[in-house]
């Protein structure tokens, strides 16, 4: 799964605004701070604000919208509406043809993996959808199987959204 490209900003937050304490009349100097009372009367202070450095990470719309086409995914209807608010062109994804191994080199699940990390934007084939289906039926056998989309799409370099939409399009393909 590749990176996509943001833009660093160092800013000043505030994590604890200012706050003024006024005591009331029954207030006890016990578990008042020592420096605000005099002979065991509370005194009002300000407890001053606290800030800290941040660094924010700004994602613009045509590094995202690139990034969603090398991952081979269709915007949701949001992001749709927030690229035309940006003035980002993204018609409809189009698959660029990629290099297609031979149907012979890809047994495994891990040949598959090592296809898929190296050719993010190539079609997936019945075979590739057909391993990546029984890769998905054996690992929710295994004892305690969490997550296991999200393992597998982790893998593949795209969503656990869309490992759920492969494995459907090849139940419907049988």
């Amino acid at each position: 799964m590749g990176s996509v490209h943001s833009k660093a900003e160092e800013v000043r937050i505030c994590t604890k605004p200012e706050r003024n304490v006024v005591p009331s009349l029954f207030d006890l100097a016990y578990g008042y701070p020592d420096q605000y009372t005099r002979d065991g009367t509370c005194y009002a202070y300000t407890e001053p604000a606290e800030f800290k450095d941040v660094t924010r990470h700004h994602i613009t719309p045509p590094d995202f919208a690139a990034w969603l086409a090398a991952q081979g995914e269709e915007p949701s209807k949001h992001i749709a509406a927030w690229f035309k608010s940006q003035k980002v062109k993204n018609g409809p994804l189009v698959q660029q043809p990629g290099p297609v191994m031979a149907e012979h080199e890809i047994i495994l699940y891990s040949d598959l993996v090592k296809f898929r990390q190296d050719n993010p934007g190539a079609p997936w084939t019945d075979d590739m959808l057909a391993l990546l289906a029984n890769e998905e039926a054996s690992r929710k056998k295994r004892p305690g199987a969490t997550g296991v989309r999200k393992t597998l799409g982790a893998d593949m370099g795209c969503s656990d959204k869309r490992i759920g939409e492969l494995i459907r399009e090849h139940k419907t393909a049988q």
